[in-house]
């Protein structure tokens, strides 16, 4: 059983499913571990199965196969999608192609049409398992490729401020087309301990989901898996989230690990490179540290925190990292080393007052940014000149960086609370539209899907679709209650255009139907 990919198979006729479950056998590598009989269903099955495979009939009540599918590719893209019909026309053919259906079967279904749909499936999902795994024959293939030489230039430039005309050239002579429309960079957080295989799968999940794109550089740095992808159409945030959100659903099926991944602006310039790389890594540690996204842009975070700074000192980056990311006992403890490395350690041949005054001056600035009490920049030069010695201006720090890190923790909090509850508001003011979707709710708060998706889920433990449904069930029981309105009526107004789906999600959610929820009240 556990060999077996997991099938949920959607069609409205019982007989039709009984049918297609009973020629489904062990010896076709399936089992079907759930059945619905409407797209609404088959999405709540398919959250909670996490099938390898959705068979689903194209002419369905509610919601038809074909949405059902731009729904899967959407938000399930490791899942595979079979069509069945009984409807052989060209346009749904053409849509079942473009929404990548893997396979089709008409009805009636007889045993050995079935046969060879299932075949068809399983060879695509050994075929892509394989390519995956296929340790040795990736690393023969990426050991011959010109790509891996970009990989490393690349990886060299990320510790310049900018990329000089003589590095674009030899960019240039190694194939890559500098001059792209645009281009964006992506940290990956993966653990420094990840091994060679597991770094060869994960470049080829980023190539197969960026693979529409005309380039794509990928390479390990000490702050996790970097990329570099560039391309000749122009291609908006939510789009770039669904690329993402493609390498996040592999990343976990196949490599089995959570992981966090920043994202920086889109630019034009390649020259500019370091500097997104530094957006990406930033937006990356800041979904680890305050875990509220597995895709966090840039551009969706609070600018106060992430200022650009040209520090070249390794320890002055790191001192920048501790203070804004680092829990409590992490930061005392990373403070502490600091300290015996600064005062104490004469191995290193550090400018003591020059390193501790810069040091002094990042914790001036990070107070600055999030309008702190606890310090202001005027007050810098005599704090500075009020020490006795270097072991007070170290203490000073210390315990300022201490201050403001928690300053900033509640700060965090409080915004991010903010922006959740401004996205329940959006949702409650619109559950009427029938058309409200998640992509819309992250167009009005001009944030990506994945964001506030991961952000519904942390503060009210549902999916998008499982909160709108609560909101617009707990609506329609107001009004079953207070209302003389017709079901017809109060169908619509809490965003159902089917009144026979209406009765049918109600029952699903109360157990009961709405005249019967309504005769009960009335009795009560």
């Amino acid at each position: 059983m556990n060999d077996l990919y997991k099938v949920v198979l959607v069609d409205d006729e019982d007989d039709v499913r009984g049918r297609v479950i009973s020629k489904i056998t062990d010896e076709s590598g399936f089992c079907v571990v759930g059945k619905a009989g409407n797209g609404y269903d088959a999405l709540e099955l398919i959250e909670e199965l996490k099938p390898d495979v959705v068979i689903t009939d194209i002419r369905m009540p509610f919601i038809n196969g074909i949405e059902l599918a731009r729904i899967i590719k959407r938000d399930y893209p490791t899942i595979k999608l079979g069509f069945i019909s009984g409807y052989d026309e060209f346009d749904y053919a053409r849509e079942a192609i473009e929404l990548n259906v893997v396979s089709y079967i008409m009805k009636p279904i007889t045993t050995e049409e079935l046969t060879k749909f299932l075949s068809k499936l399983k060879k695509i999902l050994d075929d892509e398992k394989k390519q995956i795994e296929d340790i040795e024959t990736l690393r023969e293939k990426y050991d011959q490729s010109l790509p891996k030489i970009i990989d490393s230039n690349l990886n060299s430039y990320t510790y310049k401020k900018r990329l000089s005309s003589r590095d674009l050239d030899t960019l240039g002579e190694l194939g890559l087309d500098i001059m792209m429309n645009q281009f964006f960079v992506v940290n990956i957080d993966v653990n420094s301990d990840i091994g060679e295989d597991s770094k060869l799968s994960l470049k080829r999940i980023i190539d197969n989901a960026l693979s529409h794109l005309e380039f794509v550089s990928s390479f390990k740095t000490r702050d996790g898996m970097i990329v570099l992808a560039g391309s000749i159409r122009p291609y908006v945030k939510n789009e770039i989230d669904g690329f993402l959100f493609e390498v996040l659903s592999y990343i976990q099926e196949f490599l089995g690990f959570e992981t966090t991944i920043g994202v920086s602006s889109i630019f034009k310039h390649l020259s500019e490179f370091p500097s997104y790389y530094q957006q990406a890594k930033k937006a990356k540690n800041h979904g680890v540290y305050y875990k509220v996204g597995s895709i966090v842009f840039f551009n969706d975070i609070d600018k106060n925190l992430i200022e650009n700074v040209n520090l070249d000192d390794e320890l002055l980056q790191d001192f920048d990292k501790a203070i804004m990311y680092y829990d409590k006992i992490k930061l005392e403890n990373y403070l502490n080393g600091l300290k015996d490395i600064i005062l104490t350690d004469d191995k290193h041949h550090y400018n003591r007052q020059y390193l501790l005054l810069n040091l002094a001056n990042r914790v001036v600035k990070f107070s600055e940014s999030l309008n702190s009490s606890n310090v202001l920049s005027s007050e810098i030069i005599n704090k500075v000149l009020s020490f006795k010695d270097l072991e007070q201006l170290f203490s000073w720090i210390y315990h300022s960086a201490i201050k403001i890190r928690e300053e900033n923790s509640n700060s965090q909090v409080t915004k991010v609370e903010s922006l959740v509850e401004r996205a329940f508001n959006v949702i409650e003011s619109n559950y009427s539209d029938s058309s409200l979707s998640l992509e819309q709710v992250a167009e009005e708060l001009d944030i990506s899907v994945s964001y506030l998706s991961s952000l519904i889920k942390k503060y009210k433990k549902l999916t998008f679709n499982k909160y709108l449904i609560k909101v617009r069930m707990e609506k329609a029981e107001e009004l079953l209650r207070y209302s003389n309105d017709k079901i017809i009526t109060i169908s619509e107004a809490v965003g159902y255009n089917e009144v026979y789906y209406f009765s049918h999600s109600f029952k699903r959610y109360t157990s009961m139907s709405p005249k019967e929820y309504r005769k009960q009240y009335a009795n009560a």
